[in-house]
């Protein structure tokens, strides 16, 4: 092999690496969890003792919103999304403003668990997605006066902590 060969191919390698790592990452994380069958309807809390104790939980994420949005239409979107993997019931953490780009679409990143537990005996809290958390901004007020409003209205994105959770 000549030199003019080799350092082609070296440099052909040093191109074709990158390259090939792109596909590898996403800006979401998909859901490859568990999903349940999709359900008519989803009752929604937002204190950790008013959920059910007949509740399993199955799905941890972030809701990330478009902006701007309404209480009403970040309402819809969880309810979907929820009713679509399964869960007839939502528990809402806290919100967050998320920093940086208003986000075009809304956006659901997943973090566990790998299987379903009983609520609220294997509840360990809001401690998932952690890192992209305290990158956040300042804590939002929302909460069920925000919920099912439409006047209320956020010009900005939130990240917001939510459960999904399937009871008997």
């Amino acid at each position: 092999m000549t030199p003019q060969s080799s350092r082609f191919l070296s440099g052909f390698f040093c191109f074709l690496l990158p390259l090939s790592l792109t596909g590898c990452f996403s800006q979401t994380t998909s859901y490859t969890g568990l999903h349940f069958p999709p359900t008519q309807s989803v009752e929604v809390s937002f204190q950790e003792n008013a959920v059910p104790k007949s509740c399993q939980g199955f799905a941890h994420l972030i809701a990330s919103t478009a902006a701007p949005i309404s209480g009403r239409e970040i309402q819809a979107a969880i309810i979907k999304e929820a009713r679509e993997k399964g869960a007839n019931h939502v528990l809402i953490g806290m919100a967050r403003e998320e920093v940086g780009n208003k986000q075009e679409l809304f956006r659901f990143d997943y973090f566990g668990p790998e299987y379903p537990y009983p609520y609220p005996q294997g509840w360990m809290g809001w401690k998932f997605g952690i890192e992209e958390w305290e990158k956040a901004g300042p804590l939002i007020g929302f909460g069920l006066n925000n919920w099912d409003d439409q006047e209320s209205r956020y010009d900005f994105s939130l990240m917001i902590q939510t459960v999904f959770l399937r009871c008997q």
